[in-house]
């Protein structure tokens, strides 16, 4: 039996008169009156191609969706078509379901793109926050509690000494005592699972499952998991800001006929579109005010003589003399507080006062930042960028200085007390830690909560009732927001392996900080006058949350490698490192062959082979990204780079030995120290070199002055010279020595020597080819830029000299190119 999809089939007015009145009413209109047409059809074929009346395609398309649809059918000509429709439509579904996706949409109508950045960026971080929730709980909390229901554990007591002082004895159960705990990270939290301390296992050599491994993997892993996770926000923002750039500007009307979204239904999401329309179209735009101030910056430095830019050069010095002077200042402020704090135990306010002294230094200095950029005379674009990283200095050395001063003080401890003391402290050093980054995320959460309703909250208010122009409501700043936030998340990163539980907290507290914001931004602000480009921020505030996380990264390798753990307390106390279980369980657990691996895998036989690879790979990819010449520009500086590491590896690693009678290391190089020391001084300073004017061959194109691009070119000509006659020394230096070293004396470290006489060879070559080159882009530039400012002929047919490495077809060729008046009276059309 046919379907009603495959064929179109007459209809009498007996069939007709069986469907109901309301169907006929729905399907049917009462004037059509064309007879149907017996038409065979294909499944494939559209039902909007089919030749039939319009009566027929609804009862067609009603019929199709009455039909079930059988199990056996198959899935039709294209398999690959109906699971990409349903990778569009799960992902259409996961888009519906974003959170706060309503809110983001209300923010971004009133206040731009810039703002929603913000909002977006505390989303960003939640869903980093709840990660280690699950990494901990799987990988930690859920074994620890399995393996101490089978077995009893050890308690507040460590290597067989009673803990007379404990911290968290026997105290009133007070309110007060309580909320002293939770304020302080003491009491009833120092004793659970929110800080190291309490996590403590027996002896695991015949467990199946290592709670210590674990637990320092699962801190490792989870900074591995968001250096990933911003990396690839970060290349994905720098390509919108590649494509958003300033060669990227729509006109007017682009926006006008294109810019409204014409399925909106509600009209809410109406008004706050129409919103957001018009602060796009509002004049003046801000970037082109910017650009207007740049323009003019760039043409009265220009028009400076020497004196007056020698004495923009003092300036610059004096300025930032200052601001060095400000943070030295500033972080030395924080290491007193920070020492008094851990001396004196007595209240809640003096365990803060860290906290308060670090708050009260970003309050103030961003300021006097502000101040001093001004009088420097820069750009407009130079003005913020200088003072945001300035601010971001602050702000991540106060966090760093925090914890030198706090394994300054727990080092004077430990040196001064004996072991029975360092057992029975009251705290062990991982839980004082711990507890400072408690306090630091605590407080940062408490200064939102009092700037929402103790300074923006009034100042609305009193705008409401004043009407002066000196007080408004405030303008909602998205980069002090955005800095504060990554200082919170930084401050999570430090104190992960000795708070595991902190970024719980810190989620929690990014939830309520949203809403906070939310109520700040559409109650207590206006709109600002400088709309803030998310397209341009968005990479420098996830480079700004990865150097956080680098920090954190080293300040945490740093203290399980070489700080000895607490004794009192903690998963790694009869460890000398925390690090020490790794090589323990790789010792105790892997085959010999495993084993063998690894040992090669950390050798230097694989890291060198190893980094050329990764250099070789790097190349491959920067090739494919970009057009061949700029690919063989970078060629050169990596083969550079590649070929002054091995020298300085080669001789590092084994250009040092020793005789068997003697622990003094000599050289291998006929036991000449000046001949090791000369090629890792050369090979340093020339990898360094070709990572600077590597960056100066990124930026190259971006640098509109000339006399700039005149120096950074004869800076790397003359470079290229001086380090091809230092390399030429260097090799006929090593191998004079080499030539003269007695075989006996080298033990280990021959194939190293001979690998750096001949990479040092190699160099020699590759910086003369490198002289050619810079010598050859210097004579373009001469060649390029000296018609580039010279006023064109007088003949209006010919065009403007172009950009220099530019064709000739000039973009301002004269809409008449051709002769005014044609031969025998002809006068031919205009060519455009």
């Amino acid at each position: 039996m046919s379907s009603p999809v495959q064929q179109c089939r007459p209809h009498s007015p007996d069939a007709t008169s069986q469907h109901p009145a309301s169907e006929l009413s729905l399907l049917e209109p009462a004037h059509e009156d064309l007879p149907d047409v017996d038409v065979d059809v294909d499944v494939d074929v559209p039902l909007r191609a089919l030749p039939c009346p319009m009566r027929q395609k609804r009862r067609l398309l009603q019929a199709s969706r009455e039909k079930a649809p059988s199990g056996w059918v198959p899935w039709g000509p294209s398999p690959h078509r109906t699971l990409q429709r349903c990778r569009e439509g799960l992902q259409r579904l996961v888009g519906l379901c974003q959170l706060w996706k309503a809110a983001l949409d209300q923010i971004e109508g009133k206040f731009g793109t810039g703002v929603r950045s913000y909002f977006s960026f505390l989303r960003f971080l939640l869903c980093l926050n709840l990660l280690p929730l699950l990494l901990t709980a799987g990988s930690v909390l859920v074994p620890l509690g399995w393996l101490r229901g089978q077995a009893a554990l050890p308690g507040c007591q460590a290597a067989g000494l009673p803990c007379l002082n404990a911290s968290h004895g026997d105290r009133p159960s007070a309110i007060w005592h309580h909320l002293h705990d939770l304020f302080s990270g003491k009491g009833f939290l120092e004793c659970s699972y929110l800080f190291y301390g309490y996590y403590q296992v027996g002896e695991e050599d015949r467990a199946w499952y290592i709670v210590r491994l674990a637990y320092l993997l699962n801190s490792l892993g989870y900074l591995l998991l968001c250096f990933l996770w911003i990396l690839r926000r970060s290349v994905k923002g720098l390509v919108r800001q590649q494509v958003l750039s300033r060669a990227y500007r729509p006109c007017r009307g682009t926006h006008i006929f294109s810019e409204w979204d014409f399925c909106i239904h509600s009209l809410g999401t109406a008004a706050i579109k129409h919103q957001s329309f018009c602060n796009e179209l509002k004049p003046p735009h801000p970037w082109r005010q910017m650009e207007l101030a740049e323009e003019r910056r760039h043409l009265e430095n220009q028009r400076r003589t020497r004196w007056q830019r020698s004495l923009t050069y003092l300036v610059h010095l004096l300025v930032n003399l200052g601001v060095l002077l400000l943070m030295a200042v500033a972080f030395y402020c924080i290491h007193q507080v920070t020492a008094f704090s851990q001396a004196s135990d007595a209240s809640v306010v003096t365990q803060y006062l860290p906290s308060i002294t670090i708050s009260l230094l970003n309050l103030l200095l961003p300021w006097v930042f502000h101040m001093l950029v001004q009088a420097e005379c820069y750009s407009p674009h130079m003005e913020v960028n200088l003072t945001l990283i300035r601010c971001v200095t602050l702000r991540l050395g106060s966090l760093g200085m925090v914890l030198f001063s706090l394994r300054h003080t727990l080092c004077l401890e430990n040196s001064n007390s004996n072991d029975t003391c360092q057992a029975c402290r009251p705290q062990c050093w991982e839980n004082v830690v711990g507890q400072e980054m408690y306090k630091l995320t605590v407080f940062s959460f408490l200064i939102t909560l009092g700037d929402t309703f103790l300074i923006s909250l009034p100042r609305r208010r009193i705008a409401e009732r004043v009407q002066h122009a000196w007080l408004q409501k405030e303008e909602f700043l998205v980069p002090q927001n955005i800095l504060g936030t990554v200082a919170a998340q930084t401050v999570v990163w430090l104190g992960i392996f000795y708070c595991p539980l902190l970024p719980l907290l810190n989620g929690t507290f990014i939830f309520l900080t949203f809403y906070l914001k939310k109520y700040t931004v559409l109650q207590n602000c206006r709109p600002a006058k400088r709309l803030f480009r998310a397209s341009s921020s968005t990479f420098f505030f996830q480079f700004v949350l990865l150097l956080g996380l680098a920090m954190a990264a080293g300040s945490l390798t740093y203290a399980i490698t070489r700080i000895r753990p607490s004794k009192t307390c903690g998963l790694f106390a009869n460890y000398s490192a925390a690090w020490k279980v790794v090589p323990k369980a790789v010792e105790t657990r892997l085959p010999h062959a495993a084993q063998q691996v690894l040992n090669y895998l950390t050798s230097d036989a694989f890291s060198c082979p190893f980094i050329i690879l990764l250099s070789l790979i790097l190349t491959m990819c920067v090739s494919q990204a970009r057009v061949n010449k700029q690919a063989i520009k970078e060629l050169k500086r990596q083969l550079m780079q590649v070929f002054a590491l091995v020298v300085f590896s080669c001789i590092i690693g084994e250009g040092y030995t020793n005789k068997p009678h003697s622990s003094e290391l000599f050289c291998v190089f006929n036991h000449n120290q000046d001949a090791c020391r000369y090629g890792v001084g050369i090979g340093v300073l020339g990898f360094l070199a070709c990572v600077f004017f590597l960056l100066v061959d990124f930026y190259f194109p971006q640098i509109s002055n000339v006399t700039d691009r005149k120096y950074l070119v004869l800076a790397d000509l003359a470079f290229s010279g001086i380090w091809t006659f230092l390399w030429f020394v260097g090799f006929c230096f090593l191998t004079n020595q080499w030539a003269w070293t007695e075989p006996a004396d080298v033990l280990v470290g021959s194939d190293s020597a001979r690998a750096a006489i001949v990479f040092s060879f190699f160099s020699v070559f590759s910086w003369a080819f490198l002289i050619a080159c810079a010598f050859r882009r210097y004579q373009m530039g001469v060649d390029d830029f000296a018609q580039s400012y010279v006023d064109p002929t007088p003949d209006p047919s010919t065009p403007y000299s172009s950009y220099p490495n530019v064709s000739q077809d000039s973009y301002q060729q004269p809409p008449f190119t051709q002769a005014g008046e044609g031969t025998e009276g002809y006068q031919p059309p205009p060519t455009y």
